[in-house]
């Protein structure tokens, strides 16, 4: 049951109100209600008695204390103080509505959801695009068209923008060499992009995203920064072209600047970002250097390795050794709460938290809202079994493969296993055939809260930033720069392998799957 849905069953009442997590169900003797209690929508169990509900008008804001308060508060935030002729601020603040308050609608929710939240990943595009594509895979469009206004680059022609970079062939061609795609014909991918890129910039009006609130400041004539005392920026090795545009923009108008970033980490050119983006900003700025060498967070053991990356990095004073070891064998019962596995590629994670959850360890895997995405599943298949989920949850992901395949969407691809996989190794750790037991198992393995008191497997992207006392590194060869084509590629991958080696504060782990043992 969705929110805003109900259901009749003889004298008993089901609804599902807009807003809530839970629905309500009504008991009813004749015309007289009987109880109301809640209940669950997935298990349809019962959870407690309650003594009233509200249903309100279909809206894209619902007004409430909870909401109310979060927009007084993000209203400020964002516009400074509030002036006694705001009757925006003033409505909302006596619980009225308000014509045009939907356009705020992120200031009274935590968080928001598109469409594509709900979509599965799937390719959405215009019918007059079609043609433009034919044969030109729209995964490689979406990257690169992502890599390119990360970068800067509005197409020639576009109303009241002009580019950072210039819309030319080589440029384009540049952005396809670094994200190392084996286009079919270039000139199709180059032409789809740049039309998905203008029609894209071209409906910007409507909906923004987080691209759009760097582009309009930024590419629109008319807007200016306060000046503030002084501006702080970190992690400045990771700033793409626009950020960093923004970042100067802010920056000449403060009384100071301070940048801090280590160029060694800089691992995400795929959005754009390049490996210079901390130079570049210093030359604009015209900062000092003050080079900080020293590591408070490794052991000796671990810098020893990382000094083949970063020859003058030092050890703090009293640094411990620590420990360095290497398995050929994945045992997952070496592995305990609050370890942290790391991986180059998505799918090594996914495939040993199945073995984890299999082994009854609790897991949960960073970058991934797998919970969400299964839960979804088992609303909409309307499976009353775990035996007959998995079964529908075949189905879906054999339509999914379909269209992947199809479409020449490797992630898509992968995704549709990788989520098919989890699924079947959940049921088997089920004690019985009941979607209720599912889905609590499932809580219970994926639930982000008490990272500590499970094992968390990610990426070491997701990972760059964070510590923990034991790392263990899944298929270290899979960052190996003889893998990678450009030159670029190669010095982002050993700027990886440098991330993945000072991660951990006291033991750090090099595992290999039999795929990948060679080295």
């Amino acid at each position: 049951m969705e929110p805003g849905e109900f259901a009749v069953r003889g004298s008993i009442f089901d609804v599902m109100p807009a807003g809530e997590n839970e629905g309500f169900r009504l008991d009813w003797f004749g015309d007289d209600v009987e109880s109301i209690k809640r209940f669950d929508p997935m298990t349809q169990i019962t959870t407690a008695p309650a003594g009233r509900f509200t249903l309100t008008p279909t809206s894209e804001v619902l007004l409430s204390d909870a909401t109310i308060s979060n927009f007084r508060t993000r209203y400020r935030e964002l516009f400074g103080a509030v002036k006694k002729d705001d009757t925006l601020y003033e409505a909302i603040s006596q619980n009225t509505a308000h014509s045009g308050m939907e356009h705020f609608l992120p200031l009274f929710y935590e968080r928001t959801d598109t469409i594509f939240d709900y979509t599965e990943g799937a390719q959405i595009m215009l019918d007059a695009d079609l043609e433009l594509l034919g044969a030109t895979p729209p995964g490689q469009v979406r990257a690169l068209v992502d890599a390119a206004r990360g970068r800067g680059l509005v197409p020639e022609g576009t109303p009241g923008m002009t580019g950072l970079i210039a819309d030319n062939e080589r440029e384009w061609a540049g952005l396809i060499a670094d994200l190392d795609i084996e286009a079919r014909d270039s000139n199709a991918l180059i032409g789809a992009a740049r039309r998905a890129l203008t029609v894209s910039i071209a409906q910007s009006g409507g909906t923004i995203d987080f691209m759009d609130m760097l582009y309009m400041p930024i590419l629109t004539d008319g807007t200016t920064f306060p000046r503030t005392d002084l501006a702080m920026v970190d992690e400045l090795q990771d700033l793409d072209p626009l950020q960093r545009r923004m970042v100067e923009m802010v920056g000449a108008e403060s009384g100071g600047f301070i940048g801090v970033g280590d160029p060694r980490q800089a691992i995400f050119s795929w959005r754009g970002t390049g490996l210079d983006a901390m130079e570049r900003v210093a030359r604009t700025m015209e900062c000092a250097a003050l080079p900080l060498s020293v590591c408070y967070r490794c052991p000796t053991s671990h810098l020893d390795l990382a000094r083949e990356y970063v020859p003058q990095i030092e050890a703090a004073p009293g640094a411990i050794a620590g420990l360095v070891e290497e398995h050929a064998v994945i045992d997952p019962a070496r592995f305990a709460a609050g370890d942290v596995i790391i991986c180059r590629m998505k799918a090594p994670c996914v495939d040993l938290a199945i073995r984890l959850i299999q082994a009854g360890i609790p897991t949960r895997v960073l970058g991934r809202d797998i919970a969400a995405s299964i839960e979804e599943l088992v609303r909409s298949s309307g499976a009353e079994s775990v035996t007959a989920l998995v079964q529908a949850a075949q189905r879906r992901c054999d339509r999914a493969q379909a269209r992947a395949a199809k479409l020449d969407d490797d992630r898509a691809l992968a995704e549709a296993a990788d989520r098919q996989r989890i699924i079947e190794a959940i049921a088997e750790t089920c004690d019985d055939n009941s979607i209720a037991t599912f889905v609590r198992r499932l809580r219970f393995l994926f639930a982000e809260e008490d990272g500590a008191a499970k094992v968390t497997l990610c990426t070491i992207h997701k990972f760059k930033g964070m510590q923990a006392r034991r790392v263990w590194w899944l298929d270290e060869n899979l960052c190996d720069e003889n893998r990678v084509k450009s030159p670029m590629a190669a010095q982002e991958t050993r700027n990886l392998r440098y991330v993945a080696l000072t991660r951990s504060t006291d033991e750090l782990h090099f595992i290999y799957s039999r795929d990948n043992r060679d080295r």
